[in-house]
């Protein structure tokens, strides 16, 4: 009898294990769900979202999550870094996961991308293509990573040092673009967003979370922020990022990556923070993804980075 009730307990708890895991994909039939995307020849890297339902059907991400956080744990145990957190959104149907999603870092290069955005949205066309000669008195952030393409005394286009600000996360570019374009313009985007604003006094002091970067990403991609066309040449641009060591390393060569990454070392510690977020073009459906982490070694986060990227393509096929 006792063994007896032993299995018709183990019955159920394994019932219930398979309903939290598979519940998902079980009942996702039954589930109403509808979008209207513009389709259109023209764009490569967005998809105008013009309306959509707000009960979406998705692939099982709870199953993702908890193989993703399962690993992240093993490292945090393993002492092979201090913080690990990522989010990441499937953008066609809304299917959401991560792990410490909501945990901020210093911000450094991300705000390259927001000061992009800004540039598009408040300059007129014509205006990027205007010239300016740079002098030599920027105040440049240092840098571990990454290239400087922009030379003093030499001439550019606003369009150039935007390029060259997200292509090659160019310090010098990104200082003139500050400087010639007036610093806050910046934070319109923060604020359209509502988003903490910077201050640019004590940018140590700004920080951001995986979550709340991601959804640069996904504005660009829904063209929902500024111009289509801008959103797109926007994307494209980050698409021809020089970093290739983070997110897009594991993935297969035919798969498309719009991404940012920054990284972060401090004169008085030992701490390193490294980050890459960006779009991966999957075949099935495109998704955000947006790795955070800290520890005292660049190469051990860059593994971790990849690893988690891996991770997440494997299981999205």
């Amino acid at each position: 009898m006792k063994k007896l009730l032993f299995w018709l307990i183990a019955a159920q708890l394994f019932t219930l294990w398979w309903i939290f895991l598979y519940a998902e994909d079980f009942f996702a039939s039954s589930k109403s769900s509808w979008e209207i995307r513009q389709n259109s020849s023209e764009f490569s890297f967005i998809n105008p979202l013009l309306e959509c339902a707000a009960n979406f059907e998705y692939k099982n991400t709870r199953k993702i999550q908890i193989w993703v956080q399962g690993y992240i744990e093993q490292e945090l145990k393993n002492n092979r870094a201090e913080h690990i957190s990522y989010y990441a959104r499937i953008l066609n149907n809304g299917g959401t996961f991560w792990y410490n999603q909501e945990r901020e870092y210093t911000p450094a290069s991300l705000i390259k991308l927001p000061l992009a955005m800004a540039v598009l949205k408040n300059t007129p066309m014509e205006l990027l293509s205007e010239t300016v000669t740079l002098w030599d008195d920027f105040e440049v952030l240092s840098r571990n990573l990454g290239e400087e393409r922009t030379e003093f005394w030499w001439t550019y286009t606003i369009k150039e040092l935007l390029e060259n600000m997200l292509i090659y996360s160019d310090n010098i570019a990104t200082e003139a673009l500050f400087v010639l374009l007036w610093e806050d313009i910046i934070n319109t985007v923060y604020a359209d967003l509502n988003l903490r604003t910077v201050n640019f006094d004590d940018i140590n002091s700004v920080n951001i979370s995986p979550q709340q970067y991601a959804g640069f990403f996904r504005i660009l991609y829904n063209s929902s922020y500024l111009w289509r066309q801008r959103s797109e040449y926007l994307l494209r641009v980050l698409s021809k990022s020089e970093y290739d060591d983070g997110i897009s390393s594991v993935l297969p060569s035919f798969i498309r990556v719009a991404n940012k990454f920054w990284e972060r070392s401090y004169d008085d510690s030992s701490e390193k923070q490294l980050h890459d977020c960006g779009i991966i073009y999957a075949p099935s459906s495109p998704y955000v993804l947006c790795i955070m982490s800290s520890w005292d070694d660049f190469s051990v986060l860059t593994e971790i980075i990849q690893k988690i990227s891996s991770m997440i393509y494997t299981e999205l096929l």
